[in-house]
């Protein structure tokens, strides 16, 4: 390339100072015009800031070459236009230093347009040429600065004469302004490295200032101050941004007047967002027009005269604060260190934010222990007191200042200490762990009782609370006696009144009308046979809540006893029409259970199904074999069991709180019964119900199917009679 542009330039002169030299000084004076290009372009690909390069490059075009006028302008691309660097020659004073031509305007304009050299020996002639007032150009000559096919600028030669420029002269100025690109693009190059480590150098003062303590108000005062040093500006402040209120809310500041500072401490903000900011126009970085959409932030700046220049901090496109700068110029270099002091004093604000809700959190996470009415307190794994709330004290009978001095276990009596050291095991091994009840020391001695429960933390301490069930366990004891004083107080007249009424019944036969005696003595037997069940039944759930209950086990075929209890309830549901229908499996299940005990339970299924279903409805008892045990269900097709109670329906004494249900008499005890009959075979009892589709209770039995046993009950021969 070097020879073929040797080759053309041989025969061409630069410049027109003087006559074009003939013969072997022809070829002499290229070879030292060359050596000039060659010479230039290594004087100016050495040096490196722009500022310095632009009027070294341009000086020694000038004299090197002797035009009357060279000048550099390079492209701004998002303006689309040229900028006007620097001239030297005759026009030097004359050329507009604020000249900014649009790409396409002019001779220069359109040589940066088309990336091509543009010549013009008469422009006065030239439609394409755009006058300018101060300079009366006779010729021009615009060579685009490329690096490969990217635009930099346009190298512009003048001179007042026409046909100054001979055409030859173009490879050879071509190859000047390739030296001329190079240059400005290592220079630029230069610049952008420097540039980057000035900002690497703003965020590690910055990252170190935030760094440095743990106070938001100290971490943002001193990234305030490292910004001020940095940009060179004498005052400043920071804002965090209250998204809950949206408000702007003063938090650091520097070199601003008091009575501005009070005019500003609290400011309403309308843009809680990056987008809803640049939908209304404004440039978040470095703008000067913020304060016009907040009337008293106008208002102080216009009656304390201080101008700023804002910037809207972000994270993740929400608004985290504001930091503003005293106002000044603004160039390339400021807005690039501001991007970068900008992003890390955005961490710090957010940061800050951060830290302000933790500490909000706290305070009230600690109000929220201090107000209840149970015990709350904190331990570490090695369980040590973290935190231990007033109630937590006051329950034992102790201050936290002696309760942090001691181990847990100082609070617990022997028989407590097992089952406190279970619950923490299974609190460490599932997360979670509630239903304790185990007693505590007070300091005067006595003990109360208390559940527990507990939850892992996600820092690795456990929190446990404790209720107080003194008062509970109190009214357990009363209902218990309650329940010896029916059973014993009443079992006894009743068992008479029985006794009596059949005596009765025996001797008035014959001698009463049949209908009416008969019919009155049936009720009265059933009236006594119902409140003699009640008392058995609250016999039984007393005693197999103590443990005391001894189960008759035997093998018992399971088919029969569903048999034996629908034979037990065939009159009541026939009285009220209600079908009741079974699934039994073909062949005979026996398992090892108590045959009394679970009949009563399948009496008490089918008593509630039947009550609660419709008149004319259907009932049906299946049976299944399931691995490792046998399921019966019982499902009706009446009103259906809320949710809330599918738990609480088992326990003594409840009812149902709905209006349908509330009409149907009962105890509350036989399901209480079914549970603990059915626990009491290890098994397992619960109910599947949604209102209005009926309800289905199933309790399952484990064990295994006995083969070669002869149960008890009916054999399937009399089933199938």
């Amino acid at each position: 390339a070097l020879d073929g542009l040797l080759s053309s330039i041989s025969h061409s002169p630069i410049g027109q100072n003087s006559p074009p030299p003939q013969g072997s000084e022809r070829s002499r004076r290229r070879s030292e015009q060359l050596e000039a290009v060659l010479r230039l372009g290594r004087e100016i690909l050495t040096v490196y800031p722009l500022e310095v390069l632009f009027p070294l490059a341009v000086r020694l075009i000038h004299e090197t070459f002797g035009y009357f006028h060279v000048a550099i302008l390079t492209v701004d691309s998002r303006q689309q236009r040229l900028l006007f660097r620097c001239a030297a020659g005759g026009y030097a004073d004359r050329f507009p230093s604020d000249y900014h031509p649009p790409l396409g305007y002019g001779l220069i304009g359109l040589a940066a347009q088309t990336g091509q050299t543009i010549l013009s020996n008469d422009v006065q002639h030239d439609s394409r040429y755009a006058a300018c007032s101060t300079m009366d150009t006779g010729s021009e000559l615009d060579i685009p600065l490329k690096v490969g096919d990217r635009l930099l600028g346009v190298l512009d030669l003048q001179d007042p004469r026409p046909n100054a420029f001979d055409p030859d002269d173009i490879p050879v100025l071509e190859f000047l302004a390739d030296q001329v690109a190079l240059a400005i693009e290592n220079a630029r190059l230069y610049e952008a490295e420097q540039r980057r480590t000035r900002q690497l150098s703003a965020v590690m003062l910055i990252a170190q200032a935030v760094n440095s303590s743990l106070d938001p108000a100290t971490v943002l005062q001193r990234a305030l101050e490292r910004t001020l040093e940095m940009v060179g500006r004498p005052s400043g402040c920071i804002y965090l941004y209250d998204r809950e209120h949206h408000r702007f809310i003063l938090q650091a500041h520097h070199g601003l007047p008091p009575d501005y500072l009070d005019a500003v401490r609290s400011l309403p903000w309308p843009f809680p967002t990056l987008q809803s900011l640049l939908q209304a126009g404004i440039e978040p970085m470095l703008t000067r027009v913020l304060h016009r959409y907040v009337p008293e932030w106008e208002e102080a700046q216009r009656r304390y005269r201080i101008q700023i220049l804002s910037t809207v901090l972000h994270v993740r496109e929400q608004v985290v604060g504001l930091l503003n700068i005293a106002d000044g110029p603004v160039d390339e270099e400021l807005v690039s260190l501001m991007e970068a002091v900008a992003n890390q004093v955005a961490v710090a604000v957010q940061n800050a934010l951060l830290h302000h809700q933790v500490r909000r959190s706290e305070a009230r996470y600690r109000q929220l222990v201090e107000r209840a009415n149970d015990a709350i307190v904190v331990f570490d794994a090695e369980g040590r007191w973290i935190i231990c709330n007033e109630r937590a004290a006051a329950m034992v009978g102790r201050s936290r200042e002696e309760l942090y001095r001691l181990p847990v276990t100082a609070l617990l009596p022997p028989e407590s200490i097992w089952p406190m050291l279970r619950f923490a095991a299974r609190l460490r091994r599932q997360g979670r762990a509630e239903g304790l009840e185990i007693e505590v020391l007070h300091a005067d001695g006595h003990r109360i009782a208390v559940e527990v429960s507990g939850a892992a933390m996600d820092d690795g301490t456990y929190e446990v609370i404790a209720r107080d069930i003194s008062e509970q366990r109190a009214l357990e004891r009363l209902r218990e006696e309650l329940v010896h004083m029916v059973v014993h107080d009443l079992r006894s007249p009743v068992g008479t009144l029985r006794n009596s009424l059949a005596l009765l019944q025996d001797a008035l036969e014959g001698r009463l009308p049949q209908g009416d005696s008969q019919q009155l003595l049936e009720i009265a037997h059933r009236a006594t046979g119902r409140m003699a069940s009640m008392i058995s039944t609250l016999l039984d759930i007393h005693r197999l809540e103590s443990g005391d209950a001894f189960l008759a086990k035997q093998p018992t075929d399971i088919s029969a006893l569903i048999q034996d209890a629908m034979e037990q309830m065939a009159f009541l549901a026939h009285r009220k029409g209600v079908q009741v229908h079974t699934q039994l499996p073909p062949r005979s299940l026996v398992f090892w259970v108590d045959p009394d005990l679970l009949t009563r339970v399948v009496v008490n299924l089918l008593d509630n199904a039947i009550k609660f279903t419709p008149r004319h409805g259907e009932v049906t008892v299946m049976v299944e074999e399931q691995p490792g045990g046998v399921v019966v269900r019982v499902r009706d097709n009446g009103p259906g069991i809320p949710a809330i109670y599918h738990h609480r329906i088992f326990d003594k004494f409840a009812r149902l709180r709905t209006s349908e249900q509330e009409a149907i008499p009962g105890s509350g005890l036989g399901l209480a019964f079914c549970k603990l009959a059915v626990e009491a075979h290890d098994g397992q009892i619960w109910v599947e119900s949604q209102p209005g589709e009926g309800a289905t209770f199933s309790f399952f039995l484990p064990g295994e199917r006995l083969e070669n046993h002869r149960p008890s009950g009916l054999a399937p021969s009399d089933l199938a009679a």
